[in-house]
This record gives structure tokens, sequence and C-alpha cells, in this order.
């Protein structure tokens, strides 16, 4: 059984957006990760099976393997707006899969608690992440795009136009950016990889990958 279809029964019963798990495999590093708000994780076998150690935050924390963790694998339960480690700026591979967009917005049980727009409570957010990486590092992420300039007021996620990307990048080298369309929605739904004009009018998302400068 492929890495992905494995990954595919492990989460919830909608199934992953099909392009994520490709993307992030592909463009991992060798070396050690951790996955923010993953909550069960798409990816901690992978990484476990090649001997990597991988640490995992969530804001309702979790478990490996039926609630005993493995031994290459940390469990935290933290906000990821505040959370800080001993281990800030030694992680080969941070993880951003589909979680920004909800920050500090009600999906999940959030609390409003954020100091301005949800996008500059997500920027901050997405800086606080960035300092888990390490020189020579990335940050691999995920999230709904949009090629309308408008915000606004969301409460389950916020969808990322150029602009607000550009925001994210700022400070930042990009390594890769893809841009995939839904095509045809269904049980495992299929992404086609377009360019930007192509996301015009449909739904689309965008992953991403940094690295310090």
């Amino acid at each position: 059984m492929s890495d992905y279809w494995k990954f595919t029964g492990e989460c919830s019963y909608s199934g992953p957006r099909s392009f994520e798990v490709p993307y992030v495999l592909s463009r991992l590093i060798p070396g050690n990760s951790i996955e923010i708000g993953g909550n069960q994780s798409l990816f901690k076998w992978s990484l476990i099976r090649r001997g990597e150690p991988f640490t995992l935050i969530d804001p309702i924390g979790t478990t490996f393997n039926n609630g005993h963790n493995h031994r290459l694998a940390t469990c935290l339960k933290g906000d990821i707006r505040k959370y800080t480690t001993d281990d800030l700026g030694k992680f080969d591979n941070v993880l951003l899969v589909s979680v920004l967009e909800h920050v500090s917005l009600p999906a999940y049980g959030q609390t409003k608690d954020w100091k301005g727009s949800p996008r500059a409570e997500q920027l901050e957010a997405f800086r606080h992440c960035m300092k888990f990486v390490k020189p020579g590092g990335r940050m691999i992420c995920t999230m709904p795009h949009t090629t309308k300039t408008e915000e606004k007021d969301p409460k389950f996620s916020l969808r990322y136009n150029r602009s607000m990307l550009d925001d994210l990048y700022d400070g930042f080298k990009l390594v890769d950016e893809k841009l995939f369309i839904l095509t045809e929605p269904h049980y495992c739904d299929r992404w086609k990889q377009v360019t930007e004009k192509q996301t015009i009018g449909k739904r689309s998302n965008v992953c991403f990958t940094l690295e310090l400068k």
C-alpha cells in the first residue's frame, strides 16, 4: 500500500485533500520534524519509519498508537499562537498543513482573542511557527487560496490571496509554490495543479515551502 493511501485511511472519514500528502512528503529534508496543529497527523508513520524524530503540537493534544507514544514521537498540547519550547530553531521541517487559515476563528472551539483582524493574528502565528525552523530547515505549508481581494469576517477559515501570501513570504526564501483546483468533488476529491490565472472562479488551494534567508 502506498504512503498516500495508508495515510488517507488514518485521517478523518472525508479524506485529506489529495495533493497535500504527496506535496509535503516530496519536500521534506532529512532530519527532525514538527507538525503544528496536525491532530492525529498524516505524516507521523512515514517519518517514524525513516527513523527520524517527530513532534506534534496540537491545541487539543493527541497521542500515537492507541494512547502509547512511540520512542521517536513526542506529543504536546498547546496553542500555536503562544506555544514555545526549548526546541525553537532546532527543527529541519516544520509542517503547517491546513491549519493556519483556522487560527483565531471559532473553528474547532477556538475563542476570538485576536488583537486585530484574523489575518493579522494568523500572520503573527505564522511568524511564531517559523521560529521553530533551524538554519537550512524548511516550513512546508498548505492552505485555501483565492484570487479575490476582499476579506470578509469568516467563522471557519480565511482564504489566502496573493497579497496575503506575500505577507507570509516576506523575510523568507520561497523555495516552491504550487496551486491546485478541485476538478471532481467526491469521496476522494480530485485536484489538478494549475497556474494562478486558472484558479479564478474555482475552489483552489496553495502549497508552499519556505526557508530562512
